[in-house]
């Protein structure tokens, strides 16, 4: 008869399957709850609520938490060297509140890495040796369901964008390529432990992840799972735990049937579609060069950060502060865990987590030959894994997303969960019990609190942005302020809706974004109060110098004040941009920024020098060009599908205006007499009919 687990290792079964479904995104300012959306149906999906969804997932690990300190027992308590770098990461985490600016999201971030440890000590108090692998498991039953849908999301989208990259119900392609490629390594591992039904469900479940790893066409999660591989293999190789026979068929046979379905895949959309699948990992050009640039910029800017403030900005606040710099435009993540945590909350805490892994490796490996095979399978399978989910740490933020930062704390507490050497039976006082309850009494309503405000910002957004009914906004955003009195978000909502003066002063108090100060800028300006306005968009600048947006702003009211001389410089300094890292490596390249080429229309009106005012106009019209063939033919792609999309600001309206000035400026140049397609490089008729044609398009779709 098999013995059925104890409740609380089941309950901590269902958040470890719930992790890559409900846990994959970010608290970020986009959700959308709308009018006629199921409350409860938002929540659970994950994404238009996410700090509601991850605190759900939590309590699944917190209440055995609970249980086994209530109970009078002996209990597993972990190695006081790994509970140390623990409890120091903790420390600078929760200090970094004080140092921020953004009160709110530093907060949020700070008990989502609470939340996301709660995996660790759930596994490392309630589940023994022999039951640690039932939560590895579940959670490989989670990433099997989202690989399968993104599986089908791809499916469906394959005819429109053969080269789509899936996303799986996680942040961004890239998010799900390190949940899959790490869920690869831990479902063929986890195979050699079983025989027949499991391991054939197992190795499914291994070639199913594989499968969409590839269709995220993520370099450097396809980049980290032969490190898996290999440390697996050598692993097991090294320990004698499986013969080289078993390994052989059940690692490399598997990934070679991997590798021959992708091709067949591949041979199957080209000739129904003419596209590569895999165009991404395939290229090795500017797209490539771009991204990798890129990424360096934010490796840079967050070292520069540090080096400014040693002692940390504020966890989650790189969002906000990566612009200071000058080297990147507004970024929410640095692409690498251990140089945001420096950046965000001191070097210490990041140098705490590297302890933390370290100490876990070590100590859990500590007597591992004297283990049975099926647990030393099992140690070699998750240190592969974990190898994996660290290895693509250093070239993402992934324990910034909660489902996978849990990941990281479930791997390492079921390596100490398994190991010989890595915890003690003990029996814990009345004291610590106390502590940690009262603790949990503060912390879970605060958790709640701030899940709550998210909610009521996501559905005034779905009625500012969808529903258009700004009464249900007013309500929404009242109520999220109601209960929570830092929400800067929520100030900035309400601003927007009301034009309440305070609303838009509180927004910069407590959340100081180069947006909210534009804002209050705009306000300003409606009231004619252009001191006012200037130093809200000086303070813009302080946080992001190259912000083109504010500076733009600024040029506007310079000029509209007749201030030719503040509206001259400040377009030239906004030109001067395009020479910066800022301009020229951008995070997404196909939103091409034109602030710079309106700076120089402003220019060419103000001129009187024939030949200065060619130059401009032609330089803004190439700009224009540029935006209409890179940015608008990828709009135009997704607004055959729906016309009222935004994508990165971008919409119906802004390609209009923006073509209008481009035809606006071909026709300004033609009035011009002595110039000619061999000066300017280009056919100004011809331009002008394609922006005709375009602004023509356009207009069909918006009927």
């Amino acid at each position: 008869m098999i013995k059925v687990p104890h409740w609380t290792i089941l309950c901590i079964a269902l958040g470890t399957f719930l992790l890559p479904i409900m846990g994959g995104h970010l608290s970020l300012e986009g959700g959308k709850i709308l009018a006629n959306d199921s409350l409860i149906g938002s929540i659970l999906i994950g994404e238009q609520a996410p700090f509601l969804a991850h605190f759900l997932i939590s309590l699944l690990f917190f209440v055995p938490i609970c249980a086994n300190l209530c109970a009078k027992k002996i209990t597993h308590v972990v190695n006081i060297r790994i509970s140390f770098w623990l409890a120091l990461l903790g420390a600078c985490i929760g200090v970094s509140i004080a140092l921020s600016s953004f009160p709110s999201v530093t907060l949020g971030v700070v008990l989502e890495w609470a939340m996301m440890s709660m995996a660790f000590f759930a596994i490392t108090l309630c589940c023994g040796r022999k039951q640690s692998v039932i939560p590895i498991l579940t959670f490989i039953g989670g990433a099997t369901v989202a690989a399968v849908i993104g599986i089908m999301e791809f499916r469906d989208l394959r005819v429109i964008d053969p080269g789509y990259r899936i996303s799986a119900m996680q942040l961004g392609p890239n998010q799900a390529g390190a949940l899959f490629a790490a869920g690869t390594i831990l479902c063929l591992s986890m195979a050699l432990r079983f025989d027949r039904v499991g391991k054939l469900g197992l190795i499914i479940c291994a070639i199913l992840q594989c499968f969409a790893l590839i269709l995220t066409q993520s370099k450097g999660a396809i980049l980290c799972l032969p490190i898996g591989v290999l440390v697996l293999v050598a692993g097991l190789l090294v320990l004698r735990a499986a013969k080289p026979s078993a390994i052989l068929g059940g690692i490399v046979v598997p990934l070679i049937l991997i590798g021959g379905l992708a091709m067949m895949m591949q041979q199957s959309v080209k000739s129904q579609t003419g596209g590569q699948v895999v165009s991404r990992v395939m290229s090795s050009g500017s797209e490539a060069n771009q991204s990798q640039e890129f990424r360096k910029l934010l490796w840079s800017s967050a070292i520069d950060l540090t080096k400014l403030r040693p002692f940390g900005w504020g966890m989650g606040s790189f969002w906000f502060e990566s612009t200071r710099p000058g080297k990147v435009t507004q970024t929410t993540l640095a692409h690498q865990t251990f140089l945001q945590l420096a950046c965000e909350a001191s070097p210490v805490a990041a140098l705490s987590l590297i302890g933390f892994l370290g100490s876990v490796v070590v100590w859990g490996f500590r007597g591992i030959k004297t283990q049975a095979a099926d647990s030393q399978i099992f140690l070699v399978g998750v240190f592969a894994t974990l190898s994996v989910a660290i290895a693509h740490n250093l070239v993402d933020s992934d324990m910034y997303v909660f489902g996978l930062g849990a990941f990281v704390f479930l791997l390492c507490g079921s390596f100490v969960a398994s190991s010989s050497d890595s915890q003690a039976p003990e029996f814990i006082f009345a004291l610590p019990k106390i502590a940690f309850g009262a603790s949990a009494l503060l912390l879970l309503p605060i958790c709640l609190i701030i899940g709550l405000s998210e909610m009521y910002r996501a559905i005034a957004r779905g009625a500012i942005e969808v529903d258009r009914d700004q009464d249900v906004a007013i309500s929404a955003t009242n109520s999220a302020l109601a209960i929570n009195f830092i929400d800067g978000t929520a100030y900035s909502q309400r601003a927007f809706l009301t034009g309440n003066q305070d609303d838009f002063i509180n927004a910069t108090r407590l959340h100081p974004t180069p947006k909210a100060f534009r804002a209050l800028s705009k306000h300003y300006l409606s009231k004619n109060m252009h001191n006012e306005s200037f130093s809200a968009l000086n303070k813009a600048l302080e946080r992001d110098p190259n912000n083109a947006s504010a500076l733009l702003k600024y040029i506007e009211e310079a000029f509209a004040i007749n201030n030719d001389e503040l509206g001259i410089e400040k377009s030239k300094q906004l030109i001067a941009t395009e020479n910066s890292t800022y301009f020229k490596v951008r995070s997404q390249p196909e939103f091409v920024p034109t602030q710079t080429y309106i700076a120089r229309l402003f220019l060419a009106a103000k001129t009187t020098d024939r030949a200065e005012n060619s130059r401009l106009l032609s330089e803004a019209i190439k700009g224009f060009a540029q935006y209409r063939d890179i940015t608008g033919r990828m709009m135009k792609r997704q607004l055959a599908v729906d016309p009222k999309l935004t994508i990165g600001g971008e919409d119906i309206r802004s390609l209009l205006e923006n073509y209008g000035l481009g035809q606006k400026a071909c026709s300004d140049l033609l009035l011009i007499q002595g110039v000619t397609p061999r000066d300017l490089g280009f056919s100004l008729t011809e331009e002008a009919a394609k922006f005709a044609s375009a602004i023509g398009d356009l207009e069909g779709l918006n009927k």
